[in-house]
């Protein structure tokens, strides 16, 4: 059996470590635009995407999750949702213009 090893501490030590590196930042895209070739969606949960500052309109919240294998089915269900699918296209720009902002140098392959 595998022991999993949490530390309370360490969600606090990464924000602040990311506090840390914020001022030291830099963006670089190599696309016309950032996330011009993404076709995907992606799920998170709605509290993560809230912590990260990630616009309601970039997500799309779920009540219902469905699990599906070749001989069953599961349905889960809830009054408030807690995990959405992503705009990922959207949520990537998003967080772009973030780093943008705060970034001392942007950096483009494209003229």
């Amino acid at each position: 059996m595998t022991k999993l090893w949490w530390d309370p501490d360490l969600r606090a030590h990464q924000q602040h470590m990311l506090r840390q590196k914020r001022d030291k930042s830099a963006l670089l895209e190599k696309e016309e635009n950032v996330a011009h070739t993404v076709r995907t969606s992606g799920v998170t949960w709605i509290d993560y995407a809230r912590e990260f500052g990630i616009p309601e309109d970039c997500y799309n919240p779920i009540k219902t999750y469905n699990f599906c294998s070749p001989n069953n089915k599961v349905s889960i269900s809830g009054d408030k949702a807690k995990a959405a699918v992503l705009d990922v296209r959207k949520t990537y720009r998003f967080l772009a213009e973030q780093a943008k902002n705060k970034a001392q140098k942007f950096l483009s392959t494209q003229t």
